[in-house]
């Protein structure tokens, strides 16, 4: 298949690129890896009249680690998110779910602010985020706005970006020290799509074993945060993780991956995984 005919801009500036997407009048699309819009171009699910292509435009490939956060450039690539020592200090969760991304060439290619744009709710990125939470950084003529993480993601491939906003920057709250993660995912076989995502984090607590906050992905619209109480007190923890996955915002479908229910299952099964990890001792847990 070959793409339908579209025009190609590479800006050397955030404001230029700004500019031509306003002008495609919404029928325009920014390109910063294109390892999911291209697939969709040559299949033509996608025809988008120009592609701005951001890989001119400078800053957007860097990670900085600032004393109370981490700043992360659109383009900054699947692999530079694996591979950055500083981030894997400051957020090892990147280094433990990085890897799960496709093949070598896609997470080689494949950038963090397009994962985030496309907004596919069974994939890494978006997990990963929602969980850490923070912000995003949108830009367009005019000016610029930041989105909370919690208000981004709005449904299947839909995010709060309007037609004529770039995302620039991802700007993450760093962790507590003692923050302990880990992540683990479904998948049919190696490089597939996920069927199931999970996500936990254990919030170090001086009055108890620490406070457990989960998310899962594939099993709604969008990643879904679960508040899983602490770790060692109250309810015993497999019925408080039942009663997070049957919360109204955790609504699987059907399709012909997995049935509803089994999706349910498994993302019990990857969150009871994920806390058995965060309960050995940090030398002993994977990641």
């Amino acid at each position: 298949m070959r793409p339908a005919p579209f025009e190609y801009f590479a800006p050397a500036s955030l404001a230029e690129a700004a500019a031509l997407l306003a002008q495609s009048e919404g029928a325009g699309r920014i390109l910063a890896g294109g390892q999911s819009l291209l697939p969709a171009m040559n299949l033509r699910l996608a025809r988008p009249s120009c592609l701005i292509d951001l890989r001119r435009v400078p800053g957007l490939d860097e990670i900085r680690i600032e004393a109370d956060t981490v700043r992360i450039g659109a383009r900054v690539t699947h692999q530079q998110l694996i591979d950055s020592p500083e981030l894997r200090a400051a957020i090892p969760l990147f280094a433990m779910a990085g890897p799960y991304i496709a093949h070598a060439a896609i997470r080689s290619h494949g950038t963090f602010g397009g994962s985030l744009a496309l907004a596919d709710p069974a994939s890494e990125w978006p997990t990963v985020l929602s969980l850490l939470g923070g912000r995003v950084r949108a830009e367009r003529v005019g000016g610029a706005r930041w989105i909370d993480v919690r208000d981004f993601f709005r449904s299947f491939y839909t995010t709060a970006l309007a037609p004529d906003e770039i995302l620039t920057d991802i700007e993450i709250p760093r962790p507590g020290p003692g923050t302990r993660f880990a992540f683990d995912e479904f998948v049919r076989q190696s490089g597939a799509f996920a069927i199931v995502l999970s996500a936990v984090a254990l919030l170090p607590s001086a009055a108890n074993a620490g406070a457990l906050l989960g998310v899962v992905g594939g099993c709604g619209l969008k990643p879904a945060r679960l508040v899983l109480g602490p770790l060692a007190s109250g309810p015993s923890l497999e019925e408080r993780i039942d009663q997070a996955l049957n919360h109204p915002d955790i609504e699987p479908s059907d399709d012909i991956h997995a049935s509803a229910q089994d999706r349910r299952r498994v993302a019990a099964v990857l969150i009871r995984r994920c806390i058995a990890r965060l309960t050995q001792p940090a030398d002993r847990a994977r990641g």
